[in-house]
C-alpha cells in the first residue's frame, strides 16, 4: 500500500509561529499573506523561507488528528548551538503548552535524552535538557526565535 503524502490542507499554524524575514513578519503573529484556515494568499510566489520549510507533522510525525492547527502546537527539529538537535514546540494558541504537555516534555527529555524547547506565545521560552552541554552552569541561553530562553536541567 502506497503511503499518502501529507499536505497542509487548511492548516496555517506556521503562518503565525514562525518569523519570515522576507516579509518582515515576526514570530508569534499572523502573516499578512495568510488567509487563516485556508492557506497562503501568495502560495505560488511565497518566499524561500516558506517554500523550504516543513513541520514535523508534514514529515510524518504524529497522527492525522495531531495536525498543528488541531493541537495548536507546531513541532520542528532544529540544530541549536551546544544542544544539537532540539525538538521545538511552537505554541499557536496561548495555553496550548499547558502542564499536561510540560509533564510529557520533561519525560521525553529525561527518558530519551532529547533536548526539548517550548516556545509559548507569552513569556520566555524554556529548554529542557537532561545533561549540561554548556561550559558553565547557565540558567539562560539567550534568544531562540527572537525570545529570551531559560534552561531547565532535568
Amino acid at each position: 500500500m502506497a503511503e499518502t503524502k501529507r499536505t497542509c490542507g487548511s492548516c496555517t499554524a506556521c503562518c503565525k509561529t514562525h518569523a519570515i524575514e522576507e516579509l518582515n513578519k515576526p514570530a508569534g503573529v499572523w502573516c499578512q499573506e495568510c488567509s487563516i484556515g485556508h492557506g497562503c494568499k501568495i502560495y505560488v510566489s511565497r518566499p524561500p523561507t516558506c517554500q523550504d520549510w516543513s513541520c514535523e507533522w508534514l514529515l510524518g510525525v504524529g497522527k492525522e488528528e495531531e495536525r498543528p492547527d488541531m493541537v495548536k502546537i507546531v513541532l520542528e527539529w532544529r540544530d541549536i548551538p551546544y544542544f544539537g538537535q532540539t525538538l521545538l514546540l511552537f505554541e499557536v494558541t496561548e495555553g496550548a503548552l499547558n502542564n499536561k504537555f510540560s509533564q510529557w516534555i520533561r519525560k521525553l527529555a529525561k527518558n530519551r535524552k532529547d533536548t526539548v524547547c517550548c516556545l509559548p506565545l507569552v513569556g520566555k521560552n524554556t529548554i529542557y535538557v537532561s545533561r549540561n552541554p554548556l561550559p558553565i552552569e547557565a540558567k539562560s541561553f539567550g534568544t531562540i526565535n527572537g525570545r529570551e530562553t531559560d534552561i531547565i536541567y532535568i
